[in-house]
């Protein structure tokens, strides 16, 4: 039982781990102590940081009570963005709080080893980490970085390489953890490699002259495909000091570098170019992708020999799913993060670095722009999955374009993205369009194109004003009907719904109009879809059903799954106002599906609300409180607010809930807030009622759940891996366990785990 989960893939972690058992003993030691809190792998690129602290966690994990949990950060661009990813990959809600709020808020009674990987190049975030762990006492940080902290009680750890062989008797080198690393390396791209003795010598000088740096010997063992042991040590000897000592580097970088350039050496011209171009990627790439930035039509061949050079490495890919439709994953291929760095070094020292950054842009600015059709029909979720897939691309591309002034490519990603960033919450780029807005660089049509996509997930975030509307509008020629004035007046009407539907109404109608002249069919739907529940609220369900009928001819001609969706849940809402309320059903049924196959937060919430008014309608005031627990708890998760389908299905299924007492209201809201998506949805379409609570298990006082929680402890299984067994939410399993804790007298996992087998029947 290890309590060890991962937040995403972490690269560069062969097994076994090789000649740190010194190093474990003393920093498994050095992390139970009560009084560290933050301890910080040092050492270069290479050395194996990552390596050596994920098998801590794994160590260290049974002795948290929530276990281990791990962050890569490497491909993180932004300070402002580590909060966030934390919370993310810990399952935080932030909701209208900071994510740096949450976090504190969440973990303020956990017991957890957090383990932060590559924290390099955010050190800038160490004040974060500070006040994280001063609000949760009961958080240890792992960190790894190749600078300190700076932290008041940091404990800075350098890593050493591998140990290396002070001789070369042949015992001592098959001993040795570094000739280990080699001959396991070499099994790999040689399996019928058995060295003898003289061999065995000259892999002792290979490693020797390498330092023992983990990753410089697996570049070193991987080319025994094209070439023996003994030319390998010649070509290495040779290559060691070219270009003469960078003073300001430690010595075992230098030799890294040493290293890696002798592996680009190897490398025919075209492969190398290859190489260096690649390192402007972040998160990984494809063929279609790596082609572009490369300016050649086929890459395949040179992608085929960095992989053999162990220089790139494929990434594994989801099998075919509902979310990507009928079309398989694209291959997608990713490099370590340290030699992701030495490919940027030569492109720089290649004078190449602008333009290969400037086609990375470009590139992604074609794929985005040519999603754009297919976000807004059959395709869509196609489109979006591809687009999530690249988010650290398109974001560094983002960043680059901002750095070196090209605001119309930036503009121009903005206007293909922001839809695809609203339907699915994604608000990672939030940061950056703030930022262009306050440089003061941004003016015309391009500031015009950010603050619409500020407005789209402002609008979602719940924290849209008139006054952010109007900033764009100021802008634009109200004589003149262009696109971005269309959407700018649509932000203006939904920020103006709440307060003045009326006002809102006369916005959408224009936004119509203005779509019609136009031809986009799209944003007219939109506009009179948004109309049509404005119209309910105000109880015009003539006026509501006609728009709907509208929108409904429209969407099916361009077979747009979003706006099918929405149209089915408003005609839902129509429904449940003024009957027959049976007919809600189904169309409820159908958009808390779509919601579910394209990730979209806000329609599934809706469609979860719809489901409470239904019950609210049928006398199940217990299902609808609890469906409505999870409404609430499920937009704090994904950091959304209900807007126009709020306001109109809120007040029916609060009206089917008066019936209840206080207490029991507040019981199955509870319980509505400890349910995943998933289960809300179970329960929405006639699951089994939240009240008809199974029966403790006898000894203890655990319910069945409970029960079952324990019983996956016991099984070694981590808070996330129970989680996706069960079928529940990560913040049910971490309160069962608390309460299981609590129930058996107990503080640790280990202990849980006896009392669990002593329990089990013979």
């Amino acid at each position: 039982m290890t309590g060890l989960t991962f937040g995403g893939p972490l690269s560069g972690w062969p097994q076994p781990l090789l000649g740190r058992d010194a190093e474990l003993k003393q920093l498994q030691s050095a992390l139970l102590r009560p009084d560290l809190r933050l301890l910080t792998l040092l050492g270069p690129g290479g050395v194996g940081k990552t390596r050596l602290a994920l098998a801590l966690a794994e160590r260290c994990g049974t002795s948290f009570a929530d276990g281990a949990e791990v962050v890569d950060l490497a491909p993180v661009q932004e300070v402002a963005q580590v909060a966030p990813v934390i919370a993310r990959t810990l399952g935080v809600p932030s909701g209208p709080r900071s994510a740096a709020e949450a976090l504190a808020a969440e973990l303020r009674d956990r017991q957890l080893l957090l383990v932060l990987d590559n924290f390099e190049h955010l050190l800038g975030a160490a004040g974060t980490l500070a006040e994280l762990l001063f609000a949760a006492r009961g958080i240890t940080a792992l960190v790894t970085s190749r600078a300190p902290l700076r932290l008041g009680g940091e404990f800075e750890y350098p890593v050493s390489p591998l140990p290396l062989p002070a001789r070369n008797r042949a015992e001592e080198l098959r001993a040795s953890s570094a000739v280990q690393l080699f001959l396991a390396r070499a099994a790999r791209v040689r399996p019928e490699f058995a060295p003898g003795d003289v061999e065995l010598e000259q892999i002792g000088q290979i490693v020797r002259r390498l330092d023992g740096l983990p990753l410089a010997i697996e570049l070193a063992a991987g080319h025994l495909r094209l070439l023996p042991v003994r030319a390998i040590l010649t070509r290495l000897g040779q290559r060691l000091d070219l270009g003469g000592p960078a003073r300001d580097r430690p010595v075992r970088q230098q030799t890294l570098r040493a290293t890696l350039d002798w592996s680009l050496g190897l490398l025919p011209d075209e492969a190398q170019a290859l190489f260096t171009r690649l390192g402007v990627f972040v998160g990984g790439f494809t063929l279609e992708t790596a082609e572009a930035v490369l300016g050649q039509p086929d890459a395949l061949p040179g992608l085929s020999v960095l992989a053999e050079h162990s220089l790139i490495q494929p990434m594994s890919t989801e099998p075919p799913s509902r979310e990507t439709v009928a079309s398989e994953p694209e291959p997608r291929f990713t490099m370590l993060e340290t030699v992701r760095e030495f490919a940027l070094e030569a492109l720089e020292a290649r004078g190449e670095a602008p333009a290969a950054r400037r086609a990375h842009a470009l590139s992604l600015l074609a794929l985005a722009e040519a999603s754009v059709p297919g976000q807004r029909g059959p395709q869509q979720l196609t489109w979006f999955a591809r687009l999530t897939q690249e988010q650290p691309n398109m974001l560094a591309a983002l960043r680059f374009c901002l750095d070196q002034g090209r605001l119309d490519t930036f503009a121009a990603l903005v206007r293909a993205l922001s839809f695809a960033w609203m339907v699915r919450v994604d608000y990672a780029a939030l940061p950056l369009l703030e930022e262009a807005l306050t440089s003061g660089d941004l003016s015309g049509p391009d500031r015009v194109e950010v603050l619409n996509a500020r407005s789209a997930l402002h609008f979602r975030q719940g924290r849209l004003t008139e006054a952010q509307a109007g900033e764009a509008l100021a802008q634009l020629d109200p004589a003149v009907p262009t696109l971005p004035r269309g959407a700018a007046l649509f932000y203006r009407g939904v920020a103006r719904a709440g307060r003045d539907p009326a006002a809102a109404i006369q916005d959408l109608a224009e936004v119509a109009r203005m779509a019609d002249v136009l031809g986009d069919a799209w944003s007219g739907a939109q506009a009179r879809q948004v109309e049509a529940w404005l119209r309910l609220i105000l109880c015009d369900h003539g006026g509501a059903a006609e728009r709907c009928a509208e929108v409904r001819a429209g969407a099916d001609a361009q077979h747009d799954l979003t706006l099918l969706a929405w149209n089915d849940l408003c005609r839902a809402a129509l429904a449940l106002g003024r009957g027959p309320w049976e007919d809600a059903a189904p169309l409820l049924g159908a958009a808390l599906e779509h919601a579910q196959a394209n990730r979209d937060a806000t329609l599934l919430t809706g469609a979860l609300e719809g489901f409470a008014a239904l019950a609210a309608r049928h006398g199940e005031g217990n299902r609808a409180a609890a469906l409505l627990g999870a409404v609430d708890a499920l937009r704090r998760e994904a950091g959304v607010s209900g807007t126009v389908e709020h306001a109109a299905l809120r007040p029916l299924a609060e009206a089917g809930v008066t019936g209840l007492s206080a207490p029991e209201r507040e019981a199955a809201a509870r319980r509505g807030a400890d349910l995943t998506a998933e289960e809300a949805s179970v329960l929405a379409r006639g699951g089994a009622p939240l009240d008809a609570r199974p029966a403790p298990v006898a000894g203890h006082d655990l319910t069945p759940r409970e029960g079952d929680v324990l019983r996956a402890l016991s099984r070694g299984l981590s808070n996330k891996e129970i989680a996706r067994e069960l079928s529940i939410s990560l913040y049910t399993v971490n309160d069962h366990v608390k309460t299981i804790y609590s129930k058996l007298g107990v503080s640790s996992r280990a202990a849980a785990t006896r009392s669990a087998l002593e329990q089990a029947p013979p």
